[in-house]
């Protein structure tokens, strides 16, 4: 979901919803539900610059990224993704 707060601030957040799974070689055994958010804004400057601020899993969730086997490896932790990137006509739709 994108919204234009301002004519020089965008708004964006999304939600990861992956439901319960059962891992190869664990048929008795069953992963819990889990919900990764995450939200962003991209301002925008003279000359055509957008500054991108993304947070990915916004909450910190713990959760297995991939279980198979006995093995877990876990997922990624909260993540600040930075992007600064210039457009011809300084927009904040890439359209």
């Amino acid at each position: 979901m994108e919204w234009l707060a301002l004519e020089s601030l965008g708004l964006r957040g999304d939600a990861r919803i992956h439901g319960p799974y059962v891992p190869v070689g664990e048929p008795y055994h069953e992963t819990d539900p889990y919900l990764l958010p995450g939200v962003g804004a991209t301002l925008r400057f003279m000359g055509g610059w957008l500054l991108d601020l993304d947070v990915s899993n916004a909450l910190n969730e713990v959760y297995p990224a991939v279980r198979s086997s006995g093995f877990v490896v876990p997922g990624s932790p909260r993540t600040l993704r930075v992007g600064l990137r210039r457009t011809d006509r300084g927009a904040l739709d890439p359209d």
